[in-house]
């Protein structure tokens, strides 16, 4: 039956535990070498902290050497997850993180064959600690993807945030200018985005601009008519402006319509109507009396 390679049995715990009261011993020349490893590494020329860097990698170091020791080996793989993924969301390569875990495992590889001078031993505890340090790498790995997806995620939410602004642009008239692809999940920001602003502005009209949609489709369509009626749910009628000649033929062959919505070409045209609604005209200047 096949066993999984990066499982550690009982007794590779033991080996562990036993490398681990070891190597306290060579603690400062382990932290030394590596040190001067990363010192040296192209991948981390430009983010490796400043000041003494034998310093700040003796905790670690030690925290790494307990773990193997008291057979804590889940709690330190759970810190150092927790610590990769910190570091990936504030943008620490991959690589970099890949480069450190791979200077560790040489420096140690050299130092187990002199505290193991008997090859059945050194095999066993080589082993091992090579699985341990692969397990090690696997989580770093692991980490680092789900920091870079909760990064992207919120960067991407941000986005949606940014390219879907409802502007209060009169007393109880909202405008929410649409730029780019509308997809469902577009679909469903600018709905809970637009429901939320009419709440906390008790807006009456509101006017949805997609002079900026480059593909109006029965998707698209069906996404705009569910916002308008959502909207309506919440007592503000829906205006949807900039519908070109190009729009209005595409509508036309695929048999849309906005059926109880207003539709304007330009957004001038739906602003005098939300104006006109709400009791108010706009008089050029000379006009006035």
């Amino acid at each position: 039956m096949a066993r999984r390679y990066l499982e550690l049995s009982l007794e590779d715990r033991q080996q562990l535990a036993d490398l681990g009261a070891r190597l306290h011993v060579d603690a400062d020349q382990i932290v030394l070498s590596v040190a001067a490893a990363l010192a040296d590494a192209e991948e981390l020329a430009d983010v490796l902290p400043p000041g003494d860097l034998t310093v700040q990698l003796r905790p670690a170091l030690v925290a790494y050497l307990t773990s193997l020791k008291d057979d804590q080996l889940e709690t330190y793989l759970e810190r150092i997850s927790a610590r990769i993924r910190e570091r990936a969301e504030s943008g620490v390569p991959l690589e970099g993180m890949v480069v450190a875990v791979m200077a560790f495992e040489a420096t140690v590889a050299r130092l187990i064959r002199n505290h193991y001078p008997n090859d059945a031993s050194l095999d066993a505890v080589r082993s091992a600690f090579l699985k341990f340090n692969h397990i090690v790498l696997t989580r770093a790995a692991t980490a680092y993807l789900a920091g870079k997806e909760e990064t992207i995620f919120a960067q991407q939410k941000a986005m949606l945030a940014l390219s879907t602004p409802v502007v209060e642009i009169w007393d109880g008239i909202l405008a929410l200018p649409l730029v780019g692809t509308i997809d469902t999940s577009r679909a469903k920001q600018v709905t809970q985005s637009l429901l939320r602003t009419i709440q906390e502005t008790q807006a009456h009209v509101v006017i949805l601009d997609i002079s900026g949609v480059p593909l109006v489709d029965t998707k698209v369509a069906n996404h705009l008519i569910k916002t308008i009626r959502a909207a309506r749910l919440l007592g503000a009628r829906g205006i949807v402006v900039g519908i070109s000649p190009e729009i209005a033929g595409t509508l036309i062959t695929l048999d849309i319509t906005f059926e109880g919505i207003e539709t304007y070409f330009s957004l001038r045209q739906g602003l005098e109507a939300a104006l006109r609604q709400r009791g108010l005209s706009v008089i050029p200047k000379g006009d006035q009396r």
